[in-house]
């Protein structure tokens, strides 16, 4: 055997001895290590399992940490606008005036408005007369004037009222719709444009979770000649969370899934939140909680500001307290272009809560 060929060999031996698995390189000394957690999980082998028995997997050895991905998705209701519309009708857009939805009125009557010369004055036989001192009365003597007081008036029912002595009625060609010359829609259809809800609604999906989990060894962890490094704990456990640039230690904020009937009696009106599942990092650091309804409203609505987060009964879950009077409503954050809502707990910032306008500007 050449040189060559016995440093490939060398470098094929080498390759074998390893796996990828994520982000972090684990070794098979990890994946044949004997030792286990007090479950029975070894480090390094891929597990996987339901919620229950996620939420079992007991604490990761010194030196390691739990590492997961979900694989079982739930889907929020949705219009299926890939399916034939269910609402009966037909689209239909109006052309304009000179198109086939539309004839074009005709009108025999006069344009038309009165001048002064459609009018004409009553006569009046009586001289105008007003009485003046000393021509028509004193003080002394008193009115001994033979003639009455008058002034003539052209207004309704005056001595000069002006009357109407025109033969043509007023009139002004109109060129809206239906007016005397104006078009008129003939078409006999009514417009329409399909919509959501002309599509058949499709009903969501209330999936149970499925997990793919591993215990990884902790970031700088020496495992015989070899170094491992990962992302830090922290960010790694919240990973599915956050955005490539986004800065964990900025998250302060807890977005929930709720339906109407729980949102109304509990979000809104006894102030908390409960059975939510919280990562135990995040435990000291949420300040805020948010509520993506559910649809048809399918975005986030409300904010409250957190008094304080406790255990839930006896369970891994924890009931969040509401700050009293704290309940903002928000300028609804919609899906956007994507197709559902969040479906678990899901952690970003009160800044970009406040910043934001569909789901895609808080996670990718």
């Amino acid at each position: 055997m050449n040189a060559r060929g016995f440093f490939k060999k060398i470098v094929a031996v080498t390759l074998a001895g390893s796996m990828v698995f994520g982000s972090a390189m684990v070794t098979m000394a990890d994946a044949d290590s004997e030792q286990t957690n007090a479950q029975g999980y070894k480090p390094g082998q891929v597990y996987r399992g339901d919620q229950n028995k996620f939420d079992a997997k007991g604490e990761a050895l010194p030196g390691y940490h739990w590492d997961y991905k979900k694989l079982t998705d739930y889907v929020d209701g949705y219009y299926d606008t890939k399916q034939n519309p269910i609402c009966a009708k037909t689209e239909h857009e109006h052309t304009a005036y000179t198109g086939t939805c539309y004839t074009k009125n005709t009108c025999d009557d006069t344009e038309h408005v009165h001048t002064e010369s459609c009018y004409a004055y009553k006569n009046c036989d009586i001289k105008e007369h007003k009485h003046t001192w000393g021509a028509c009365y004193t003080k002394v003597l008193g009115v001994w004037c033979k003639k009455e007081e008058h002034t003539h008036s052209q207004g309704k029912g005056g001595c000069q009222e002006k009357y109407l002595i025109c033969s043509l009625e007023e009139h002004t060609h109109s060129t809206e719709e239906n007016g005397c010359t104006g078009p008129v829609r003939t078409c006999g259809k009514e417009a329409h444009t399909h919509g959501d809800r002309c599509y058949p609604y499709v009903q969501p999906i209330l999936a149970t979770y499925d997990y793919e989990f591993q215990m990884k060894a902790d970031e700088n962890t020496t495992n015989g000649n070899e170094k491992i490094h990962r992302i830090t704990p922290f960010r790694d456990e919240i990973s599915l969370d956050l955005e490539q640039n986004v800065d964990a230690d900025e998250l302060d904020t807890i977005v929930v899934p709720a339906r109407e009937d729980g949102f109304k009696s509990e979000f809104i009106d006894n102030e908390r939140w409960y059975a939510i599942r919280i990562s135990s990092v995040m435990l000291d650091k949420i300040k805020y909680i948010a509520v993506y309804q559910v649809a048809p409203v399918s975005g986030i609505t409300y904010i409250a500001e957190v008094e304080k987060i406790e255990k839930y009964r006896e369970t891994n879950k924890y009931m969040v307290i509401f700050k009293s009077g704290s309940i903002k409503k928000l300028e609804k954050i919609s899906l956007g272009d994507k197709r559902k809502g969040p479906q678990a707990p899901r952690y970003t910032s009160y800044k970009k809560i406040f910043k934001a306008k569909y789901l895609n500007d808080l996670w990718n």
